[in-house]
Formats: structure tokens, sequence, C-alpha cells
């Protein structure tokens, strides 16, 4: 099967949550005998043709201004996914499901993953609102989304959405039976307001336990300059591969309470190894907070004190009864290795093939 993927940008220098996810089920569904194209806009310096992985990723110029990206590749875009000649199309998000609404494009064969909600963001754009909302009331597609569960919106409802959510890598995100419950505590995310990096700092900083910081972002210089003195609150700037496994591996529990999110693939990699997590009550959140011992819910993300009552809280319940690693990794292996979510996808291409 023949499948070419449509998404927004694909630096593998810079891979977001939405391009970690299009790489690892490429790769898983080329390893099942099939061939994979990646299609979309050249926003930085990358080449216009590579491989990677046995993944081909072809992109198309623009001009690479924030407000003209999209409207100046639009049409680069469309005659590039035309030409690629696949079984299967498989837009990522709506900004690329746009593309498929008219004339040649809306005969494709194609399924549309959403990875969340506009609506779920504080104060979202308008006008990008408005038209995620048209691309999905207009697209004759099925939709995938990879959460159950949105705060602001019935869009699940309303347009009929299938849930498949994103996976890990188990193998690599595994328990290390080596180390014990570690010394610090782990943040993984853009350092920007939406993952709520200035309440986690504040927290940390009131409550004396060590944090380790993981990523870049807008708000990174301010807050490390904020808090340069407090030797708890470390910033280490990105990390990959295995160094971030390793991260993950030997820490105490992981904390990400965003104020919006999808599918917060961070989440389940800390509890692929095994670790408990502060998460909040948006996207995948609930799913993953089956009971206490994997985690706190924070259900009021603007709440300061909702936050470091449920840090200090995990953090107690550990030091206690220590942390039931194998339980909650079982949960993950059963239901997000991505053995299991290639399978559905490869499932719902071959069932639309056969129309």
């Amino acid at each position: 099967m023949k499948i070419c993927i449509v998404c927004t940008r694909f630096n593998l220098k810079r891979l977001g949550g939405v391009e970690r996810v299009i790489l690892n089920l490429s790769k898983k569904i080329i390893s099942k005998g099939h061939d994979v194209t990646i299609i979309c806009k050249q926003e930085w310096d990358e080449c216009l043709y590579e491989k990677h992985a046995g993944i081909k990723i072809k992109r198309v110029k623009c001009v690479k201004s924030p407000g003209l990206k999209t409207s100046t590749a639009f049409f680069s875009l469309r005659k590039k996914i035309l030409n690629e000649k696949a079984d299967i199309y498989n837009p990522h998000d709506w900004s690329s499901g746009f593309l498929f609404l008219f004339g040649k494009m809306n005969k494709l064969k194609y399924i549309l993953t959403s990875h969340g909600f506009l609506a779920d963001y504080e104060s979202p754009p308008l006008l990008a609102k408005m038209v995620e909302k048209f691309v999905f009331s207009k697209t004759k597609a099925e939709i995938v989304c990879v959460q159950r569960f949105s705060k602001n919106t019935n869009y699940l409802n309303d347009y009929n959405m299938e849930y498949i959510p994103n996976g890990v890598h188990t193998n690599l995100f595994s328990i290390d039976k080596s180390s014990k419950d570690g010394e610090y505590v782990l943040f993984v995310a853009s350092i920007d307001e939406r993952k709520n990096i200035a309440r986690v700092c504040k927290a940390f900083s009131e409550n004396g336990l060590p944090i380790r910081i993981v990523g870049d972002g807008p708000l990174r210089k301010m807050l490390s300059q904020k808090y340069k003195k407090d030797r708890n609150i470390k910033f280490l700037g990105r990390r990959e591969g295995l160094g971030l496994i390793k991260l993950f591996q030997k820490c105490k529990f992981f904390v990400l309470p965003s104020t919006a999110d999808g599918f917060g693939l961070v989440w389940i990699e800390a509890q692929s190894c095994g670790k408990p997590i502060v998460a909040s009550n948006v996207g995948v959140g609930p799913e993953l907070i089956i009971d206490k011992d994997f985690g706190r819910l924070i259900n009021n993300t603007s709440s300061q004190t909702d936050i470091s009552r449920n840090i200090i809280s995990l953090n107690k319940q550990i030091d206690q009864d220590g942390t039931k690693s194998e339980k909650i990794r079982k949960n993950i292996i059963n239901n997000y290795s991505w053995d299991s979510i290639s399978d559905k996808y490869l499932n719902k291409f071959e069932v639309l093939l056969s129309k």
C-alpha cells in the first residue's frame, strides 16, 4: 500500500508532538511492508526532498512569514499531493485537511487525523477556529481523533469522530529496574503559557522539591533568569533520544498540567517508564489517571493551589507507598503501543481502499 501523509511541517531537528507521532507511525507502517511519503511545507532550511528511515519526505517552498506560510504554499501542496498518486492519503490536523476540500483533491481516498481542538485553547484565533470547524463539517472523509475528551466542544459527537490514540515505543520507553524512585520530578514540553510552566515553577519554588525542565520556548529565558538562584529548578534545554528516555526512567514522577492539549505524548512516555504523572483535565489526561497510583488530575489548570496541592499529594504517596510501576506500564502496553495503533490505521486504510 502506498500511503501519503500530509502535515503542516516536518523538520527532523525540531519535531513537535504531532511530527513525532507522524514519524513513529510512518516507521511502524514501513516495518509492516508499506510505502510512506510525507508532504509538507519547507518552513526553515530543510531540503526539499530527503529520506529518513525509509520515509520519503517532500517539501514545497513557501514565504517564511507566520501569516503567509500556508497561503503561499496552498497550490504547490495540492499539486505535489496530486502528483504523488498514493493509494491512501492521511492529512494530520484541520490545516492539512483543508487542502482536500476542493476539486480533484476531494475525490482522493483519505482519512483526516485531528490532534486536538482549538476550542479547548484559551483565546484561540477566531478565524482559525472557524476554519477548523468548517473543515470538520465539510470533509467527506472519516475523521480520526486522538482524544475521547474535550472540555469546550462537542466536535467528537457532532462529526462522529472515531478514536485512535497516539502511541509510544514501549521497548524504548521502559522501566529501568536498576534505579529506584528518582530524586527529581520531570517536566518535558515547550516552555510556553499553554504548558502552564510558570505555575509549575512557582509550585516547585515553594515546595522545595527538585525539578528538571526539558524543552525550549518563549518563556524559557525569562523563567530561567527568574529562578537562577533556586537550586531545585534546573532548565536542561532540548533533549532527544536515549538521553531523554534516561531522564524519564530516573525521575520520581512527571508533571505537565497543560491548559489545553490533545494528546500529550510525554504523558504516555512517562507512564511507559512506569512513572505516575500529574496531568490536566484536557485531551487524553482523564484517560490516563485511572486511580491514584497512576498520578493526579488537575481539574482547574488556572489554580496555583490545585497544581501545588496535587504535586505535594503525589510526592507524599510515593514516599509512603512507593511507585506501582508495573501496574502503570501494563496499561500503556495494552492500550498505547505503536504496534496496535499502527494496525488500527492500516485496517482503516484497507477498508477505505476496498470501497
